[in-house]
């Protein structure tokens, strides 16, 4: 190819052609992890989102059941907190999304929570929760003493979608 007029120009050509592929297809790989790691962090923080609003209710449950006396606002909380533990086994209390206050929004929504009594004197609270069109639902089993009044923890079972 060297003595035809022309060829250094198909050359030119077929190698640009060539580089514009590979450009292409690292910047097609580019935007594929992009949006591969903005929905990963988007799954982590409704897991989160969901552990958090859990661990808020359980610990909100175990004070207001504990021996201890309150007083004032803490009485009101504590009764308020109280009202949500379902009275008899198998019944199930829902708290939707809307009635629940998060101060920071940039941690996500809450779609609901429900709390049910089983059998054997334990709650199982589900908490699903959404952040960026990514949801996850936490389950926490609190368990109450055979002496007395208090719920405590007794696992969490992680998140799913």
């Amino acid at each position: 190819m060297k003595n035809k007029k022309g060829s250094t120009i198909v050359w030119a050509i077929t190698l640009i052609m060539v580089l514009v592929v590979i450009v292409g297809a690292s910047l097609s790989f580019a935007y594929i992890s992009y949006n591969k790691a903005i929905q990963y962090k988007s799954k982590t923080q409704a897991e989160l989102t969901a552990q958090f609003v859990a661990q808020a209710l359980v610990n909100q449950i175990s004070q207001s059941t504990s021996s201890e006396t309150f007083e004032g606002q803490d009485q009101t909380i504590a009764e308020n907190t109280r009202k949500l533990i379902p009275a008899n086994d198998g019944d199930v209390k829902r708290i939707e999304g809307s009635d629940i206050k998060i101060s920071n929004k940039k941690i996500g929504t809450v779609n609901y929570v429900t709390i049910t009594r089983n059998q054997n004197n334990q709650l199982t609270i589900v908490v699903k929760a959404t952040y960026s069109k990514q949801t996850s639902t936490v389950k926490a089993i609190m368990k109450k003493e055979t002496d007395g009044n208090q719920w405590n923890i007794y696992r969490y079972e992680g998140a799913s979608s």
